[in-house]
Order: C-alpha cells, then structure tokens, then sequence
C-alpha cells in the first residue's frame, strides 16, 4: 500500500485533488521500501491523482535491510551465484580447454577427406570432354571402387584407435605389432581385391549395368585401375597409422600432392599419348601408388622410433604373425558395421531409382550434397577417434568423457551452422544442376527433411567416432545391425505404400534418428564404456583434496 506525507500530515493517494497544480514535496513507502523524496507535478486533466509505482529492486523481494539484513544477503548471494553459472556456461559453449586439440586434428583431417573425391573430379572434368560413353564408363567404374574403398577403410578406422591407446601407455612392443598387422592386412586385401577385379571384370561391370560400348571402356578403366588396388588400400592402412599417432599434416599432404600429380598426368595421358579413358585410370594409379611409397618412406623416417619400428625383418614378422585375433576381431566388426550401414543406403537408393528416372535424379542431387557436408562432419569423428583412444589408454576417464561431451557440442554446432548454410542457398541449389522443373520439384519436396536432420546427422558421427575412440565396436556392429533392419524393413514398404520419395527421405531421417538413439543411450549408460558416473569424479576428488 501506497501512503504519502505531505508537510508532515499523512494523506492517501485519492485525497489530493487531481485539479489541482502544485509542487510539493511527496515522501513515500512502498512495502517497506526506504523512503525518497520525489517533485510531483498533478495534472488534473491527464492525470488521476495514484502515484506511479517505483521500480522493484532486490530489496523490493524482501523486507528492508534493516528490519532483515540477513535475507537481503541470501538473496543477493543466490542472484551472484546464478549470474556466474550462466556466465561459466555460456563461456564454455563459445571456449574449451580441449578445443586446441580437436581443431588441430580436425582441421587436417577435412581437408584430407575433402581432397580424397578430387581424384574422382578430375578424372571427370577431363574424360567428360572425351563424349558420353567414356564418361559412362568412368560413372561405373567410380561407383566399383568407391564402394571397394569404402569397405576397406575399416583398416583406417580400427587401427587409429589401437595405435593411439596403445602409444598412450608407452608400450612400443603393442605399436609395432599393430602397425606391421595393419600394413600385412592390407597388402593380403589389396592382392585379393586386384585380382578379384581382373578375375571378374566382365560380371562386375555387367552387374553395374555397362553395355556395348561403355562395357569395352569400363573394362579398359577397370583393369588400369585395378593394378594399383594393392596400393590404394595400403594408403588406408597408412592413414590410420598416422592419425593414431596424432600426426594429421603428412596425410593432407601426401593426398594434396597425389590430387596435383593427377591433375597434371591427366591430360597428358589422355590427350597427349591418346590413352582416352584409359589414361585417367592410368594417371589415377600413379598416383595411388606413389602415395603409398611417400607414407611407407615417411613412417619410416619419422615415426619409426616412436612406433617401436627399429626391429630385424624376423622380429617383423613375428609381431605381424603373433595375436593376430585382437586385430581381425575389431576390424571384422567395424567392416560388418560399414557394410550394414553403406548396405542400407544403397537399398535407399535402389528404392528411389524404382520410382522412376525423375526421383533418383532428385534424390542423388540431394544426397551428394548431403555426402559433402558428411565429410564435414567427418571430420570431428576423426579426431575423436585418436583423442578418446589416448585419454583411455592413459586410464583418464574424466577427460576422456569432458572431451566427448566439448565433441557433441561441436557437433551439434557444425550441424546447425550446415542446416543454415544449406538453408539458405536451397532455393538456388537445384537449378545448379539441372533446369528439369519435375527434377527441381521433387528436390524441393525433400529438401527440408535433408536440412532439418543435419544437425542429427553431425551428432551422429561425432558420437560414433567418440565409441571407436573407446574401442567399443562390439556395440557398434550391433546397434547397426538393429538400425539396419527396422529402416531396410520401412524402405522395402515406401513403395507399395505410395510414398514416394518423401518416404525415401523420412527413412533415412530414421536411420539417423536410431543411430544417434542407440549411440546417446551407450553413452549414458553406467556400462558404456565413458560411464556418465565419471563426470562427478573429478569434483570429488577435489573436494577430498
């Protein structure tokens, strides 16, 4: 309640007389509020005679300081306390103490896997000018060996994280033996995967479609290629060496002078010597396989003593030769991973070319979108996967888990930022590519369900880079195997239901969805193997200091 002095004699509000004009000196108490004198003009035709409310303070919530200072203190105590938690909070959202190290590894790494299509591209850009059935050809041969490539990267993926743990804990016996299984795992692969190529060539060019002329090219492509397999699937078995002990550069380089060397033999091998085709899968394999001598010559020389690599050829052999199963077993697992997961996109891709040639255009514009800004987000995965791996093997769980988490918020940022990026140049994107409007339509019709999962998406990949970083591949293939039959099983049904393309598209939002499902609850589980539990360790251990 309101009440006023007025020269000393109490009045209300209601009786001063609102026509009235006068100043006068007006003292006031609001709830207990410290009096203040204040000059009040009455204006009887604007005004009604109440006097305004003062504005509330932190004294207003309580009673005066002098009738109850104790109070006043809590609750300026509890305002304090909530202002720095949000400060602190919103501090390390833009800042981490890890983010030195997961850009230093991450930004590498993307411009590695970014650079990796470019052999593809160029290749492209050269043979297109050639006509149609050569760039058919090349189109085959493309979808042979990215689908190869991306098989046998689990040798990449499994042996970063061994490596890393394994230098973690200093133990140079377990790094050489890792890196000698890698690069034997991979020459016995490639040798089998070179003349499974040869062996087959015809049935494997004829399941992919290639006819008459495009079929005599492809071969010619193929079996040029094809001698450098040995080569390429060693560089994997190199990458992951090199991002286990946390060296990022020399790949990026070595991919960036491999990309140059094409660029620069293409066009002579394929308009100077006349090669055509022929040539680019000539220019390609040179490449290959002198990447593969740069990474064998610079390991050696630089990371040799690091790996424990200073041995005689019989001690070579026996570390490759000794417990191989730790080996098999985790790449076994990632590769069943890999393949339920490329499997299931595959069939989503199948499923769209049923609904005519018009829904697989739009659907494969939209997806080599999507693919590129995978590699973005690729990129954090990477990192995690050699982060995570040393942080256990030094048996710090506390970090290992504050890393993990300063990832997903990372990630989640990435994926936002994309989602804004491919906002806001979807309206343009379409038209990039083709000036068919049922093409142009049926993107359109899609593409806010591509850029509304992004965000998903980049979780998804962080959190599985986080659970190869921990070497957790058992729950890997398994939740994939789950996953891959619930969304195969939606995708089989989107046609007989009539969903179009749009039900295309909702499955692969599912796929998604259940993989960051089953990856979030693994992570917060108590049995997982970076428990939520460790999080208040390193309080505790604090406070007991």
């Amino acid at each position: 309640m309101l009440k006023c002095t007025n020269g000393g004699k109490l009045v209300s509000q209601g009786s001063l007389r609102p026509t009235e004009y006068r100043r006068s000196v007006v003292r006031c108490s609001y709830l207990g509020r410290t009096e203040r004198e204040s000059s009040k003009k009455l204006d009887g035709q604007k005004r009604t005679g109440v006097l305004p409310p003062a504005r509330l303070s932190v004294r207003d919530l309580g009673f005066e300081s002098r009738q109850n200072p104790a109070l006043l203190q809590n609750l300026q105590s509890w305002w304090q306390e909530i202002s720095e938690s949000c400060e602190q909070r919103v501090r390390s959202l833009l800042t981490s103490k890890y983010d030195k190290q997961i850009i230093g590894l991450a930004g590498p790494a993307l411009l590695t896997l970014a650079a990796d299509p470019l052999l593809s591209i160029v290749d492209t850009a050269f043979v297109g000018r050639l006509g149609s059935n050569e760039l058919a050809a090349l189109g085959v041969n493309t979808a042979i060996y990215s689908l190869a490539f991306v098989l046998f990267n689990f040798l990449a993926t499994t042996t970063t994280p061994l490596i890393a743990s394994a230098l973690s804990n200093g133990d140079k016996d377990k790094t050489s033996q890792l890196t000698f299984q890698a690069f034997l795992l991979s020459g016995v692969l490639g040798l089998s995967l070179m003349g499974g190529l040869f062996a087959f060539s015809d049935s494997t060019l004829s399941i992919m479609g290639a006819e008459g002329e495009v079929a005599v090219l492809g071969k010619q492509y193929l079996l040029a290629r094809a001698v450098a397999a040995p080569a390429a699937v060693w560089c994997l078995a190199g990458q992951g060496v090199f991002r286990g002990v946390q060296d990022m550069r020399t790949p990026l380089m070595v991919t960036l002078a491999a990309n140059g060397m094409n660029l620069i033999l293409d066009p002579i091998l394929i308009y100077g010597f006349h090669f055509g085709v022929q040539g680019a899968a000539l220019s390609t394999s040179f490449a290959e396989i002198s990447s593969a001598v740069a990474y064998t010559v610079i390991l050696w020389s630089k990371h040799r003593e690091k790996l424990g690599l200073n041995c005689s050829i019989q001690t070579v052999v026996r570390h490759a030769q000794s417990d191989y199963l730790p080996f098999l077993s985790a790449g076994g697992t990632v590769l069943l991973r890999t393949s339920l997961l490329l499997g299931t996109k595959t069939l989503a891709s199948s499923v769209a070319t049923h609904l005519g040639p018009i829904s697989i255009s739009a659907h494969q514009l939209v997806a080599q979108l999507w693919l590129l800004f995978s590699l973005v987000m690729d990129s954090l995965a990477v990192s995690g996967q050699s982060l995570i791996a040393v942080s256990l093997g030094r048996g710090d769980k506390v970090s290992a888990r504050e890393m993990s988490n300063r990832l997903m918020e990372l990630g989640l940022s990435l994926g936002l930022i994309l989602a804004m990026v491919f906002t806001a140049i979807s309206p343009a994107f379409p038209h990039l590519f083709t000036e068919d409007p049922n093409i142009i339509a049926q993107a359109y019709a899609i593409l806010p369900m591509a850029i509304f999962i992004l965000p998903i998406n980049s979780l998804a990949y962080v959190l599985d880079g986080i659970m190869i970083g921990a070497e957790d591949f058992s729950f890997l293939a398994l939740s994939m195997a789950s996953t891959a039959v619930v969304v195969s099983s939606c995708l089989l049904m989107v046609e007989p239901l009539g969903g179009g393309l749009e039900g295309v598209w909702a499955c692969q939002s599912l796929l998604m969805v259940m993989r960051v499902g089953t990856l979030a609850a693994r992570y917060n589980s108590g049995e997982g193997p970076i428990p939520p539990l460790i999080e208040g360790a390193k309080a505790e251990s604090a406070n007991a200091k």
